[in-house]
């Protein structure tokens, strides 16, 4: 019975040795964040859903639901972003910075407005709307966690907003 056990937990770390080699060697963070918008366009203010992937495994760890803009400039830009900056001060609370591709956390470029946006960040909704962040509705503690442990497995993670 040891033998076999012992057998067991072999193979099982040497999957975990193969996964996490394919995982640091495919250079980007594959689809295990994904956001998606529910309108045809990019809008003024738009809703949508993200869905957080094991980035090993690969099965769903979560949906869950978003707003972005509504106030302000607007909705967040549609394009690539990265996760940045994890932050826990202000009248937000914990949050993580985002930003485009190449950019500094917070800064995306704008193309329906010709300006640099900033300040845009991945939070807990508060209402219905933001001022450009991505603001995730329900439990806001179970996401945070399922988010840091895809960043912990991943290192980086990144996104298209479409």
């Amino acid at each position: 019975m040891t033998r076999i056990l012992i057998a067991l937990l072999s193979i099982f770390i040497s999957s975990q040795a193969v996964a996490q080699d394919w995982l640091t060697s495919s250079g980007d963070s594959g689809n295990y964040f994904t956001a998606t918008i529910n309108e045809p366009s990019r809008q003024y203010r738009n809703t949508g859903t993200i869905t957080l992937r094991d980035p090993i495994y690969g099965f769903v760890l979560g949906t869950y639901r978003f707003a972005t803009g509504g106030r302000g400039r607007g909705s967040a830009p549609l394009t690539d972003y990265a996760v940045g900056k994890f932050r826990d001060d202000g009248p937000i609370g914990s949050r993580w910075m985002l930003r485009q591709v190449g950019r500094e956390d917070g800064e995306v470029w704008d193309p329906h407005i010709g300006d640099m946006r900033t300040w845009i960040e991945l939070h807990k909704a508060h209402t219905g709307y933001s001022l450009g962040c991505i603001a995730v509705f329900g439990n806001w503690g179970e996401f945070v966690h399922k988010l840091d442990y895809i960043l912990s497995r991943a290192g980086t993670v990144r996104f298209i907003l479409r």
